[in-house]
């Protein structure tokens, strides 16, 4: 049976944008917390970035967990 080779080993794939994950990877080595819960997250070095800049410009929650992001859709389609 073959496989593909992402399947094999998804964290060999450059330039994939993978987002936060619970865990530490090769390119997500920098821990954050999300803005609402608090949870940590792990992003790679172009996320802590703009995070950075986002803060500095004073904007709030700059970076949001898949849980609280999908709490807040559901309440914004709610009314």
């Amino acid at each position: 049976m073959e496989k593909l080779i992402s399947e094999i080993n998804p964290d060999g794939q450059r330039g994939v944008i993978e987002g936060p994950t619970d865990f530490r990877t090769r390119d997500n080595h920098y821990e954050l917390n999300c803005g609402m819960c608090g949870k940590r997250l792990f992003v790679d070095g172009e996320t802590v970035d703009r995070v950075r800049l986002a803060t500095e410009e004073g904007l709030d929650n700059p970076l949001c967990c898949t849980d609280c992001e999908e709490e807040y859709d559901d309440l914004f389609y709610e009314g």
